[in-house]
């Protein structure tokens, strides 16, 4: 029996534009799971692919939340493959191991010459984005571990209500447990704190760039917001600074507030 990674708005089992997404939003929380739409149902995995289990996806008339259960690439190849059980996928959805940890993560390949994209400008050879005079450091640059290995950032990320989002530790991105919805698609990783609501988008271009696209921030009296139209507001304290179409390279940090 072969599992399949299809899009869950495939023409055969109904329209994109009425029912991909809420389809695909229930398959990452389905009902009963509180808000903690987080992905990875078997080895906490950030990426994921939707594995339509329960009737396989060749047989399937619709798309049935109950029946598709989101898994990794490995884990999915092996559904394929047969060398993982329909009743085990099918005990994992109700169980997510990422509901058990708390965090869904993966790691970023990201190596020297390193770019960070921040809406619309950008930023090589800095060692942290905010630095506060109270010493505080916000997006670090850090030291890599040795000279074959990759770049490492530190940041922990907040939504609007001052909430932990996601955080960047070291090569890897770890999404914590608390989020009404993420998605990976494609090179983005969306973080959405309520319905239409986008507290954090960031796009990896690997092997050198990071684009943090979205961000709509507070944490205490510093705010930062990332605009679509690639703007950056930051608010602290009453003082407010816009960054727009910038350079900025071989610095300490970007802002010093």
């Amino acid at each position: 029996m072969e599992a399949r990674s299809a899009d869950v708005s495939d023409e055969k089992h109904g329209d994109e534009s009425t029912r991909a997404q809420p389809l695909a939003l229930e398959c990452r929380a389905p009902s009963g799971q509180a808000r903690m739409r987080i992905w990875m149902r078997l080895c906490g995995r950030g990426i994921v692919q939707y594995d339509h289990f329960d009737p396989p996806f060749e047989s399937a008339t619709e798309h049935r939340p109950q029946g598709i259960a989101l898994l990794c690439g490995s884990h999915h190849d092996h559904r394929s493959r047969g060398l993982l059980s329909i009743e085990t996928v099918a005990t994992a959805r109700l169980s997510p191991i990422t509901f058990k940890k708390g965090e869904a993560r993966d790691a970023l390949d990201l190596y020297p010459p390193f770019v960070l994209h921040v809406g619309n400008s950008e930023i090589q050879n800095v060692s942290s984005i905010v630095c506060t005079a109270a010493g505080d450091r916000w997006l670090s640059i850090e030291e890599r571990e040795d000279s074959d290995a990759p770049i490492r950032l530190s940041a922990d990320f907040f939504d609007e209500a001052g909430e932990p989002t996601l955080a960047l530790e070291g090569n890897e991105w770890v999404c914590l447990g608390n989020q009404w919805d993420v998605e990976t698609e494609g090179r983005r990783i969306i973080v959405r704190s309520g319905p239409r609501r986008i507290a954090l988008q960031l796009e990896a271009r690997p092997p050198h760039g990071l684009a943090l696209e979205r961000l709509s921030m507070r944490k205490g009296e510093l705010s930062i917001d990332v605009q679509p139209s690639g703007t950056t507001v930051i608010r602290n304290h009453g003082g407010v600074t816009e960054f727009d179409s910038n350079v900025v390279a071989n610095a300490e940090c970007v802002f010093l507030l």
